[in-house]
């Protein structure tokens, strides 16, 4: 009995003394504002067309503004010029570039009224400077590069005005490539030769090439052509999420041979199979359908779509996903190909969020996991932007390999 009672004794006592998740999220939070933290994608520069949208404040709508990043230790959020697929004809190109124009005057925006907030980055150093200056970070990137057309000296023109990561693609082929979540048959079997030359002028220019939304094929293609290590900049694994956007394990394989990164996305479908709830997955697809055909700058009604898919959450509380099963995807490529291939990529204001991380505040929780699990500083670091500036580093000595 004596023997029983000390056991017992010597059980509370070792789970007193082990570390709680608070303790974990004291940690993140010091441990998170020593190093560089960047998330290569998010929607938020849709938001900037909204007039009632202030990203110097806290809104309640939006998954990201300055004082969310801030409460989240993220130093450098990637906003990206995104353009819906359209007409394959020159009149479509023309418009879908003059309103990627348009967005991206509206970023570098940001600098000059926020001068003492806020920063463009153009190169890696720019995020160690920043961050030192005490000021947020804003990496320009294009989604869709179809709004091109077939004008490769778009591309120097985007390049110019800041962009440094080029997505070829969204959910629609296009004319440079094929989409991983067309329902149509594939048009190209990956890069069409249009898509051939606009991965190499990217690689000329310095840039990053973004195979997020391309398909198998193409993504192939890509790591077969590209001069420099490629990115997917929202992605996820298939081994642990079943879907047509997430990367398989020949497709990890082969992202390591070429020395590139995937960013892992945050956003649900991506992040975990959920138990099949027909009612749900109807009224979410209907929703997720509406937003699709709810134009960019009609920032108020999507903001309200977004707030119903949310709230579906709570009428089918068995379709909640959590931070835990996000670091899944993480664990996956480390455990596969390393810890040096890896990010993050939330997909934030582009449907992007999980139940416990909904927005760029919430996002030190990612950080309390990986500790948990036994990640050091030294792997966190890398996670958290490091081995994107790898391959951003290496972009640039590329380009200038080929002058």
């Amino acid at each position: 009995m004596k023997a029983k009672f000390s056991c017992m004794l010597a059980a509370v006592l070792l789970a007193g003394c082990a570390p709680s998740q608070k303790d974990y999220m004291k940690e993140a939070e010091e441990l998170q504002r020593s190093i560089l933290t960047l998330d290569t994608h998010t929607d938020t520069p849709m938001r900037l067309w909204n007039a009632n949208y202030h990203i110097d404040q806290d809104n309640p709508s939006g998954c990201i503004d300055f004082p969310k990043m801030r409460q989240g230790s993220l130093d450098v959020e990637s906003f990206a010029v995104f353009t819906s697929q359209g007409g394959r004809d020159t009149a479509f190109y023309n418009k879908a570039y003059k309103r990627g124009l348009e967005t991206f005057d509206k970023i570098l925006e940001l600098p000059v009224k926020y001068p003492d907030l806020v920063g463009i980055v153009g190169c890696p150093q720019d995020m160690y400077d920043l961050k030192a200056a005490g000021k947020l970070g804003i990496l320009p990137t294009i989604e869709n590069a179809t709004l091109i057309g077939d004008d490769l000296g778009r591309l120097k023109e985007l390049y110019d005005k800041g962009a440094r990561i080029f997505g070829l693609v969204h959910s629609y082929h296009n004319d440079i490539c094929d989409s991983s979540s067309d329902k149509k048959a594939p048009e190209h079997n990956g890069l069409s030769e249009l898509g051939e030359r606009v991965v190499l002028e990217i690689n000329r220019l310095g840039g990053v090439v973004d195979v997020s939304h391309a398909s198998d094929s193409t993504f192939f293609d890509v790591v077969k052509i590209s001069k420099a290590p490629i990115m997917a900049s929202h992605s996820s694994v298939r081994a642990v999420a079943d879907h047509n956007r997430n990367f398989s394990d020949q497709m990890l394989e082969a992202l390591k041979e070429n020395g590139g990164v995937i960013q892992i996305c945050i956003l649900p479908d991506y992040v975990k199979k959920v138990p099949d709830n027909p009612s749900y997955k109807e009224e979410y697809e209907a929703l997720r359908n509406l937003y699709r055909q709810t134009p960019g700058e009609n920032t108020a009604r999507r903001d309200s779509i977004r707030a119903e898919m949310t709230a579906l959450k709570e009428k089918y509380p068995d379709q909640k996903i959590y931070i835990r099963d996000y670091v899944d995807h993480i664990d996956y490529v480390v455990k596969k190909i390393g810890e040096d291939y890896v990010g993050i990529g939330t997909d934030f204001d582009g449907g992007g969020g999980i139940d416990d991380c909904k927005n760029a505040s919430q996002m030190i929780g990612i950080t309390a996991e990986l500790l948990k699990r036994g990640y050091t500083k030294e792997q966190i670091e890398k996670i958290w932007g490091g081995n994107f500036i790898r391959v951003f580093n290496k972009a640039i000595e590329v380009a200038q390999s080929l002058k």
